[in-house]
């Protein structure tokens, strides 16, 4: 037995040595030396060394010495300098660090001195458009001298004292200037020399074009399309077109020929407009367009720039609901033939070479103001179709499309990124947009409405050793809040979070509308169906007679109120009310609901018409009249039980339980000879428990717990009209259904 655990003991120490054969607290790794990159200079040039990318696995301090047979004795720092001498030649730099108790292996650097100068590269944005008294900055800080570095780089900026107002940086390679307060547009020139200050060392002057704008034009925002009923009206609103200077505007809207304006004018943000005819047309898509003006210039046409992504839907409800969708907002058809999708999964670069998922989209096209949804099941999938209107959508299925929510989606034209959801960097569960956590997982996003084009340019855009970098561009798109994002975000409707709009592909996959792309909207003309004139629910229809009347008879001298809420118009189109009659008179007789007062005769005939504007509907009505008044007829029903989510509405149910909520109604009550006045009381024998809506037409209690045995109640309601009143009693149980839990006393002797 001792031998036996002598070799477990033997062995476990000797695999743990094998896999853990570094103490804590020792030190168990060589640090990594590097020396940076080979670099050349010109002669009599300082030249910097760089260990700055050195490491040590463990985090510890290290020294460095830096050893060439250049150097009469090594160097140490992280950064040391020498000078070259004034031949040219190759030095080789080894550079060695230590941890305190390890040296690394050498890493080698090479510097080659030439003796004939280079003069720098100059790297700067050479065309500029701003608009007057605004400021910009000039960047040529990516200027290098790498083909004869001499450790200094001059910048010189001339034709700027006369036109701009620049802050003095001295020589540095950043120009930051105020444009001039102009009245027209105007161009400019900078001229950027740069210089290393040795022979042959100075780049041939490089002229930028500064073009400063006098006035920035209107905006023009005519509003979405709209779907018009024929023979209704429909408003046109201008009025959030603005300037971005804040002028004040003035309005030209241009309709179509056969429509007319019947409130306000072509000159006022604001109109109501009609349609001349009474048939719909054959070419039935009418253009109206908004030109704004704010003194100096109209606003454009179309300001749409290039395709983008107009929408992200990672569904919450099903997985073969997800989609995203592009827009064009320009005004010519686009062909897709060198257009391509792209997608990360979890992070990765971007690239056609095989990096990520593409799709090709040779062979589609998109029309002006039109968006295709790219959606990952077809419409011949049930799940999809119950979440995507396919029937009236353009769409394109990518079966390969199957985003969990940290994909990143990109449109790219011949090779380069155009827009793009997410980034290079894996995000986690989500992409967080507008300051929600995890935005593109189970939700949706839209592009905000004055997004133009796409979130790709060269100021946001970085390439890493050939690698593409996105992601500056993507966070300034997402923004950190709903204000700064150029996104709204829409959550699972089970959040229950009202402050955030609902989920909603069905609507809005395929669809986009952009504000101010351009300065026209399209109205298309549908078939208006009549409207449905309705009486009061209590009216009956007699088919041969041809008219609607009540079961009662309303009471002479009595007054009533007639009510056509319940009419309706198919598509939903507010309705407009007339009441005539010549046997009475109303309050109002254009209102939905007026009151009469019934005169003496035998009956009265009123018609009633309902009209959504082009069509109408008219009932006749008929209503018996009574000189004498007669006692109402209470009628008390049990309506239900309930206790938490537990509901009992059992007819005529006259035993209730401890506990529960029990309630009443007097709708069935009649009056033969209405008044237009009935009120209801309730009561209860013994009146032990409180009655909610005791004076209402539904009353309702709590029936008491742990009563110990069954009780007895009578309730009773009276209904009046007014003058005359009668009751009716129900009678009903509480059942004892809680035990009573007693204790007895008992005497302990001690």
């Amino acid at each position: 037995m001792y031998k036996y655990l002598r070799n477990i003991l033997f062995f476990s120490f000797l695999i743990s040595s094998i896999v853990y054969p570094c103490v804590r607290g020792d030190n168990c790794f060589i640090p990594e030396a590097n020396a940076g990159d080979d670099k050349i200079y010109f002669i009599g040039s300082t030249v910097m060394l760089d260990g700055s990318g050195s490491s040590d696995p463990e985090g510890s301090n290290l020294t460095y010495v830096w050893s060439s047979d250049f150097f009469e004795s090594n160097l140490e720092g992280s950064n040391p300098s020498f000078v070259v001498g004034d031949s040219a030649q190759e030095i080789t730099v080894s550079l060695i660090v230590n941890d305190g108790d390890y040296n690394s292996t050498p890493d080698i650097v090479v510097i080659t001195v030439v003796d004939i100068n280079q003069p720098p590269v100059v790297d700067v944005q050479t065309s500029l458009t701003i608009n007057k008294n605004s400021q910009f900055t000039l960047d040529a800080s990516s200027t290098q001298d790498n083909g004869s570095q001499t450790g200094l780089i001059i910048f010189t900026w001339t034709d700027v004292e006369n036109a701009f107002d620049c802050i003095d940086n001295g020589n540095s390679p950043i120009l930051t200037c105020t444009a001039p307060d102009i009245t027209e547009d105007q161009s400019f020139q900078i001229t950027l020399q740069v210089s290393d200050e040795q022979e042959q060392g100075q780049s041939e002057p490089v002229e930028i074009n500064i073009n400063v704008v006098a006035n920035q034009k209107p905006i023009s925002i005519p509003g979405p399309d709209l779907k018009v009923k024929l023979g209704t009206t429909f408003d046109l609103d201008g009025s959030l077109s603005y300037d971005p200077e804040g002028s004040i505007l003035t309005y030209q809207w241009d309709i179509p020929a056969d429509f007319s304006i019947v409130e306000g004018s072509e000159n006022e943000a604001q109109i109501t407009v009609q349609y001349n005819g009474s048939e719909i047309p054959d070419e039935n898509s009418h253009i109206f367009s908004l030109t704004v003006n704010d003194g100096s210039d109209n606003s454009e046409v179309n300001i749409g720039e290039s395709i983008f992504i107009s929408e992200y839907c990672e569904h919450p409800d099903d997985t073969d609901g997800r989609y995203f969708e592009i827009y064009n907002p320009t005004s010519q058809i686009i062909d897709l033939e060198n257009y391509e999708l792209w997608r990360l999964s979890n992070g990765g670069t971007w690239g056609n070479d095989g990096s990520n998922t593409t799709f090709s989209l040779s062979g589609y096209s998109i029309n002006p103001g039109e968006a295709i949804a790219i959606t990952r099941r077809a419409a011949n999938n049930s799940d999809a179709a119950e979440l995507i209107d396919f029937e009236n959508i353009n769409y394109i299925n990518w079966t390969s499309f199957n985003p969990g929510g940290d994909d990143a989606i990109a449109v790219v034209l011949n090779g380069q990124l155009i827009d793009a959801i997410g980034g290079t960097t894996d995000p986690g569960s989500a992409w967080d947009v507008a300051g929600n956590i995890e935005a593109t997982k189970d939700a949706q996003i839209i592009r905000k409405d004055n997004v133009v084009s796409g979130n790709i340019n060269e100021d946001c855009l970085e390439n890493n050793d050939g690698s593409i970098e996105n992601q500056v561009c993507w966070n300034s798109s997402a923004g950190t809040n709903s204000e700064n994002s150029e996104w709204v975000y829409y959550e699972d409707p089970d959040n229950g979070n009202s402050s955030i709009p609902d989920v909603d592909s069905f609507s809005n996959a395929g669809y986009h509308y952009c504000a101010t792309c351009d300065n026209y909207l399209t109205v298309t003309l549908t078939d208006n169906d009549n409207p449905i004139a309705l009486p009061n629910a209590d009216f009956i229809y007699n088919e041969i007679g041809n008219y609607w009347s009540p079961l009662w008879q309303a009471l002479e001298g009595s007054i009533i109120t007639l009510d056509a809420s319940l009419s309706s118009d198919p598509e939903g189109i507010d309705l407009s009310y007339s009441w005539e009659s010549s046997d009475v008179v109303f309050s109002d007789a254009s209102v939905s609901n007026p009151t009469i007062e019934i005169p003496s005769l035998s009956e009265i005939n009123i018609v009633l018409t309902v009209s959504d504007g082009p069509n109408n509907d008219s009932v006749n009505i008929k209503i018996n009249i009574a000189s004498l008044n007669t006692n109402p007829s209470p009628v008390a029903e049990f309506s239900s039980m309930v206790l938490g989510e537990e509901i009992i509405s059992e007819q005529d149910l006259t035993e209730f339980y401890e506990g529960y909520t029990i309630t009443f109604n007097a709708l069935s009550s009649t009056d033969d000879t209405f008044t237009g006045n009935l009120s209801y009381s309730w009561s209860l024998d013994p009146p032990d428990l409180d009655l909610i809506g005791s004076e209402l037409s539904q009353v309702s209690f709590v029936a008491p717990e742990y009563i110990g045995q069954d009780k007895n109640y009578s309730l009773t309601l009276t209904v009046s009209d007014g003058t005359l009143e009668s009751s009716v009693e129900t009678d009903f149980t509480i059942e004892a259904r809680m035990p009573i839990i007693g204790v007895a006393e008992t005497e302990i002797d001690g």
